[in-house]
């Protein structure tokens, strides 16, 4: 803050000239000399004064009000600068001349043009600063009423709704008769008092120039037929109404409507055509009256009535009209498309096919109704498809196709199904190229071929996402969860249709799929391939890729042709082929040997053995080492091979005898293959010398002694989990692949070294082949291969937990193969020797640990546990024996019995940080490194604290002192509030009092106030009555720090102009208001308390922290309570949780003295949220003409459309309900369904009943509830 320095200059005292010698004169008689004048000595110069420095206008905040006029309207324009001390605060206005002038002085606004303008204001002091805003012009005044004409008995009472232009504008309403209705001259609320006609006109207050509005009120007698429906009216010239009496009691006779008239008006041409009752024509409450159809032309037509006897009962002239279609079509096809609930259909596409070709195209009207033209022909057939709507036709046989004769018309009407999302399917049908079905399949394997559902997810990536079994009459199906019935002729039997396959054994032999969704590609697998169980009925794969086109509710897939396998033609080592070095070779006076073969695909998936009784016998010639004649391995016709590579190993029983490996092909005629390289040498046993290297006598403090035997069982004894270290073995061959030579084996005993540091084992294998490289690879869900790095033919890979090599006949690894523990801390545990601790730790007081956590040496995370339980240090029976605690909270309990669990799992070897956190202590960490004896994996799992480790205890912090008023010095014994909040704005301590003095203790052993010496805080102050007074703290220190507060009186109020889009009022249903003074902060969200007290603020009233409830006080004027602090404030507007409005907030200005009200200069606008406005609408439907319901046992539907600005009509709502489930299904209420704002149509269907609708309209500002009448005529 600048300071201004006042120098006063003081006044400077007149010197004492010198005494002058002068001759002496002779004596004159003279008159009196003037006095001789002082000689004026210079002045001493005024002290300068210091200037006060020059403070520029940074912002400037531009309002205006109103935010909307008209033309010839005036506005006025206002600013806030900032900030308030600026040397020169004054602004020049400025605006756009082609819409308004604006006098540059004092902002008054007059516009002159119909657009937006924008009104700029700019610093006067040199600074350059500007700011903007915008007013809006409209072109003239206007009033509208959303109701030209209403209807209604004696006592019949509403309120005609308005908009105006400006928004907000005030209007005053009129009766034209107040005898027969009256009107609220400000809120146009009316009542009719008696039978006659008024018409209420509606003016603009303050634009007396502007158009008045006006809507006619006819009040109707008991006697007159009302007409509160307009069931159709048909191009012969015909419709129907539905006709009661005002009085209910009473039924429409048929002498009352003989000789009525009604009219309808061409809403396009305002054309009014008479209809005339048809008599006899009246039945249960219908009555049809007939026009000249002559004069009908195509169009939507509202229904009015200028006859007495006959009066609309309805809103408006809107809620009663139907539209019809005159055709000029001579050649053609013309039709109707309805959806699958029997309702016409607008915007349908329809297209005219002949074959794959498109002849011409149209859409259906608002009745859907479509004509096309095309020429005389006989092989047509109509496409009809819109969005939400499966595709339909009228059918491409021959049987269906359409002909069309020249010079007449061919009627041809359709019905577009729903898109259910739920009940998607597809479906597909499998067949064998040899004719064998699936049940020949089943009975040769014991099962049928499988189908998988793949969904592509992205580039060249497929997803399996569902499989099933192929039906036993070779369908498959993939249906999205929670579908119903769905209809297919593939799929239906005499109880109806049902998903399920055609041969109707009732096996349910589909998947269900989240979700099958349009416009994605998917692929089908037929797989029925080579397994131990199915050697010979062998299929290739097949897939099919597919996309679902959403066109019908079940996708047929294109049928599936699995091809047979060709039989294979035999496996054989032809003669000479089979070779032993003269180490393992069979003994001289062997004559034949038995092999055993394995056989691999190229996935390395066990196909087939050929061992013991069915060993390969193979004649042996010792003198030439090699069979005598071709070995069969596989015979002819044996088995059949889908086409690819397979691996064999060969296998010889005699010791020291390695296996033999080999490879072959097989074609896609099954050709036979050989193996003409089976070389049998001598089998080499390889070792592997594995390590698990500890520090520190690891071993020998557990009990193991050097050279001692160890079991990884016992070392682990108290880790949970499955306590091993496997491997297995690889042979890499020429592709990288790995083919397996030996399966898993586990490995337990370890031998303890000699300097008690490591465990040590040795593992082996033998065939291993000279030339070949082997790969093992290692597991285990407790060591892991610690080293890595490559030495001549070895390496090692720590990452990917394997040992490779090259075996070059030598008999063990030269490279050591090392293994750690993955370290784990599973419990911290205080030391029993808690006695240094006793002084630290308050052992009569319970302890709340809140975190534990590991931190690398780069201070990052890498193990976290949120503890926050209560725990006793040797004292848990002494803690629970107390009544008043809880024994719920000491889940943790004793720090020193039980420990603290964290569950520290999977910790790679290192240095790392152990951070415990424990209320009222600061937070301690203790260096420690793994391996590290006490907290291995390998050992139990349990830190241990011992009485070197330290916490230091946060000692007592206070903020504490008097609160007076600074009047007259007295206590202040009204509640004050008193927050406490740290440099980052944070607030850390609450706290109130109503004694004059405060105290802010920290307690931080509870969940309590954290306040810490050496840290500075601001502390608010906060009185009911005063204003708000904060000071700033010193540092605190340990102990007691006093700081007083002198409050002083000041209070006013805060008045906002609120509103929404269109210039709505914001519904404080379904919003809040608040004030917020500069030092308000929300605390956490998560407190329910505050939820709930935030939330209350706009009953109003309510104080929070520095947040002031404020209340609708009319209209768009949202007010305090007149005793809100002197001070400065923001506004927040909330949504409360309705999902109506977007949540915003406003600088709102300051309350400068004590009875002040505040008026915030910019409106706040509160936008909509993304989600429409909605109102809850119900409706009540009643059975008339009947003394039960006809449709009893039966299903009712209510369908509710949104009206477009073409007619269109859009499903929004469909509910079905089962009248038994209905309390009174005579009389039964309908949901409520949240609508948005707009025009609406409901049809409501009950079997033996005439559909009964009712057309309304939902306001754009949402009310609380809205209720419609729908009755319905039994047609029996």
């Amino acid at each position: 803050m600048a300071i201004k320095v006042t120098v006063t200059a003081k006044t400077p005292e007149t010197p004492t000239a010198a005494p002058t010698t002068a001759p002496t004169a002779a004596p004159t008689a003279a008159p009196t000399a003037a006095p001789t004048a002082a000689p004026t000595a210079a002045p001493t110069a005024a002290p300068t004064a210091t200037p006060a420095p020059k403070i520029n206008v940074k912002t400037i905040e531009v309002g205006v009000s109103p935010a909307e006029t008209v033309v010839g309207g005036t506005a006025q324009a206002s600013v806030k600068v900032s900030p308030e001390d600026a040397s020169d605060s004054t602004v020049t206005y400025s605006a756009d001349e082609a819409f308004v002038t604006i006098d540059p002085s004092t902002g008054a606004i007059t516009a002159i043009k119909e657009g937006v303008a924008t009104i700029k204001a700019t610093a006067n002091d040199g600074s350059g600063v500007t700011g903007t805003t915008t007013l809006t012009i409209k072109g003239t005044a206007s009033v509208t009423l959303q109701k030209q004409s209403l209807s209604g008995p004696v006592g019949y009472t509403g309120t005609l709704g308005y908009t105006t232009s400006p928004a907000n504008s005030t209007v005053d309403f009129e009766s034209s008769d107040t005898s027969v209705v009256t009107v609220n001259k400000s809120t146009g609320a009316f009542e009719a008092k008696k039978v006659g006609t008024a018409t209420i006109t509606a003016k603009l207050v303050d634009y007396p120039e502007a158009p008045a509005a006006q809507c006619v009120i006819s009040v109707i007698s008991d006697d007159v037929v009302r007409i509160t429906s307009f069931g159709g009216l048909s191009a012969d010239g015909t419709l129907r109404v539905d006709v009661a009496m005002a009085d209910t009691s009473k039924e429409v006779t048929e002498s009352q409507l003989v000789g009525t008239t009604v009219s309808i008006k061409n809403r396009d041409t305002g054309k009014t055509i008479t209809a005339t009752y048809v008599e006899g024509s009246l039945s249960e409450g219908t009555a049809t009256y007939a026009v000249d159809a002559s004069q009908l032309t195509s169009g939507t037509y509202a229904l009015i009535s200028d006859d007495p006897k006959v009066a609309i009962s309805t809103d408006s002239e809107d809620d009663l009209t139907q539209s019809v279609t005159k055709s000029t079509l001579k050649t053609g096809i013309a039709g109707m498309v309805y959806d699958d609930w029997g309702e016409p259909v607008y915007g349908a596409s329809i297209a005219v096919m002949a074959g794959n070709q498109t002849v011409n195209t149209t859409t259906t009207d608002i009745n859907g109704h479509y004509e096309v033209e095309v020429g005389e022909g006989s092989a047509y057939y109509i496409l009809a498809n819109k969005k939400d709507y499966y595709e339909t036709s009228t059918g491409t046989d021959n049987f269906s196709k359409l002909s069309v004769i020249d010079g007449k018309v061919t009627t041809a009407n359709l019905v577009l199904d729903d898109i259910v999302v739920e009940e998607r399917a597809i479906y597909g049908y499998v067949s064998t190229s040899d004719g064998k079905s699936m049940t020949e399949l089943e009975a040769s394997a014991g099962y049928r071929p499988t189908a998988t559902l793949y969904k592509n997810v992205g580039g060249d990536n497929w997803e399996a996402i569902a499989y099933t079994e192929v039906g036993s009459n070779g369908y498959y199906a993939f249906r999205n969860n929670y579908s119903s019935i769905i209809e297919s002729e593939d799929f239906k039997n005499d109880e109806g249709y049902y998903f399920r396959y055609a041969d109707w054994n009732w096996d349910t032999l589909y998947s269900s799929v989240d979700y099958i969704n349009p416009d994605t590609s998917y692929q089908i697998e037929i797989s029925y391939g080579l397994a131990p169980n199915n050697l010979q009925n062998v299929y290739e794969t097949k897939t099919i890729p597919f996309t679902y086109l959403n066109k019908q509710e079940v996708q047929k897939i294109d049928d599936i042709e699995i091809k047979k396998v060709a039989e294979f033609r035999g496996l054989t080592v032809p003669a000479g082929a089979m070779t032993w070095t003269k180490d393992v070779k069979p003994a001289d006076s062997t004559e034949k040997v038995d092999i055993d073969f394995y056989l691999f695909d190229s996935e390395n998936n066990y196909v087939l053995e050929l061992s013991g009784s069915d060993a390969v016998e193979v004649e042996y010639d010792y003198t030439i080492q090699a069979s005598k004649k071709d070995a069969t391995v596989i015979p002819e016709k044996a088995i059949s091979l889908p086409e690819g590579t397979y691996y064999v190993t060969c296998s010889y029983g005699l010791s020291g005898s390695a296996d033999a490996y080999c490879s072959f092909e097989v074609d896609s005629t099954g050709s036979a293959a050989t193996l003409n390289a089976v070389s049998f040498g001598q089998s080499k046993d390889y070792t592997l010398q594995l390590v698990l290297n500890k520090t520190g006598k690891f071993f020998e403090k557990r009990g193991y002694l050097p050279y001692h035997d160890v079991e990884l069982n016992d070392l682990y004894e108290n880790i949970d989990g499955n306590k091993y270290l496997a491997y297995t073995v690889y042979r890499i061959d020429e592709a990288g692949k790995e083919i397996i030579v030996q399966d898993s084996q586990k490995v337990n005993q370890f031998v303890v070294s000699g300097d008690g540091n490591s465990i040590n084992t040795t593992v082996g294998f033998n065939d291993l082949i000279i030339g070949e490289t082997y790969r093992v690879r290692f597991e285990s869900s407790i060591l892991s291969v610690y080293n890595s790095g490559s030495m001549g033919d070895e390496a090692i890979n720590a990452k990917e937990g394997y040992y490779e090599f090259l075996y070059t006949g030598n008999t063990n690894n030269s490279t050591q193969i090392q293994f750690t523990d993955e370290a784990s801390i599973t419990r911290i545990y205080f030391d029993s020797q808690i006695n240094q601790f006793g002084t630290t730790f308050d052992k009569t007081h319970n302890l709340l640990v809140t975190k534990v956590q590991l931190k690398d040496e780069a201070g990052n995370v890498v193990k976290s546990a949120d503890i926050n339980q209560y725990f006793s240090c040797e004292n848990y029976a002494d803690i629970l024996s107390q009544t008043e605690k809880d024994q719920v909270q000491y889940g943790g309990k004793d720090l020193v019995a039980n420990g603290i669990p964290v569950e520290f799992t999977n910790i790679t070897p290192g240095k790392y940080t152990l951070v415990i956190n424990i209320n009222g202590y600061e937070e301690s960490a203790f260096p420690i490194t793994l391996p590290y004896d006490e907290i291995l994996g390998m050992s139990e799992g349990d830190y241990y604290l011992t009485s070197d480790d330290e916490f230091v205890e946060i000692p007592e912090v206070n903020i504490q002192g008097t609160i007076k008023d600074k009047n007259d010095k007295g206590a202040i014994l009204k509640t004050v509030s008193i927050t406490v909040v740290d440099d980052k704005g944070t607030v850390v301590a609450l706290g109130e009092t109503n004694t004059g003095e405060y105290i802010i203790a920290n307690n931080s052993k509870d969940e309590g106030n954290v306040l810490k010496a050496g840290k500075e805080y601001t502390v608010i102050f906060r009185g009911d009555g005063y204003q708000l007074f904060t000071t700033k703290t010193t540092a605190l220190i340990d102990g007691d720090n006093t700081f007083n507060a002198l409050l002083d009186v000041g209070v006013g109020s805060i008045e906002a102009n609120i509103y929404s889009e269109n210039n709505q009022v914001v519904d404080p249903w379904y919003a809040y208001a608040y004030a917020t003074d500069t030092w308000f902060v929300l605390p956490d969200e998560e407190d329910a308390f505050v939820n709930d007290t935030i939330r209350g603020l706009y009953y109003g009233g309510i104080t929070f922290n520095g947040a002031y409830g404020m209340t609708q006080a009319n209209k768009t004027v949202w007010t305090t309570t007149s005793d809100i602090p002197v001070g400065e404030y923001n506004i927040f507007v909330e949504d409360s949780g309705s999902n109506r409005y977007k949540n915003v907030s406003q600088y709102a200005g300051k309350i400068a003295y004590e009875g002040a009200k505040l008026k915030v200069a910019k409106d706040i606008f509160v936008p909509l949220a993304d989600e429409d406005l909605t109102t809850p609408v119900a409706f009540v439907v009643t059975k008339t003409n009947t003394s039960t319901d006809n449709n009893l046992h039966g299903i009712d539907v209510i369908r509710i459309y949104k009206k477009g600005a073409d007619g269109s009509e859009t499903l929004v709502e469909t509910e079905a309900y089962s009248t038994d489930s209905m309390s009174n299904s005579k009389n039964h209420t309908w949901g409520p369904y949240r609508l948005n704002p707009g025009d609406y149509v409901a049809y409501v269907y009950s079997k033996n009943y005439q559909r009964g609708s009712v057309t309304f309209h939902v306001e754009d500002q949402p009310k609380k509830s809205q209720t419609e009448s729908i009755s319905l005529l039994s047609v029996k």
